[in-house]
């Protein structure tokens, strides 16, 4: 099995090389087999943490999904003409374009969370739907209004 990092860099050569090729976007099973993973939820999760990272962007539709390469301004081929369900609300929209919390950065660190807010006297603190993390501790999604 090969380390996260060498398989984050082998699904950015194959964005690339599609890029460069103007060729549409590889599916999640063809990123799996680049990388030897079984999971089509590990390729996702490569292009979330390409995203995170800041080597790509993503556009997302409903049967297809156009990536941009950040450093040479390429994009795969096709266009996104109807956005993903899960994007078409613009609150769900704006946290699926999000990184994720959880994501590790490129020298393994883990990003920088903000510090605790203390909630106002009977202010209920229960712990998010999305992410599990309490508003008062660096929840982004019930963040506690200041």
């Amino acid at each position: 099995m090969i380390s996260a990092a060498t398989a984050v860099d082998r699904v950015f050569a194959l964005l690339v090389h599609a890029a460069e090729a103007h060729a549409p976007c590889p599916k999640n099973d063809e990123i799996c087999g680049a990388i030897g993973a079984s999971s089509t939820a590990t390729a996702a999760r490569m292009l979330d943490r390409l995203q995170a990272e800041g080597r790509i962007e993503v556009q997302r539709g409903n049967c297809n999904r156009v990536v941009t390469i950040c450093a040479t301004g390429k994009r795969t081929a096709g266009t996104v003409e109807e956005l993903h369900w899960r994007l078409r609300d613009p609150v769900k929209a704006a946290r699926a374009q999000e990184p994720s919390r959880a994501t590790i950065t490129r020298d393994g660190a883990a990003p920088p969370m903000g510090e605790p807010s203390v909630p106002a006297a009977g202010q209920a603190v229960v712990p998010c739907f999305f992410c599990g993390i309490r508003s008062d501790i660096g929840c982004r999604h019930l963040a506690i209004p200041a």
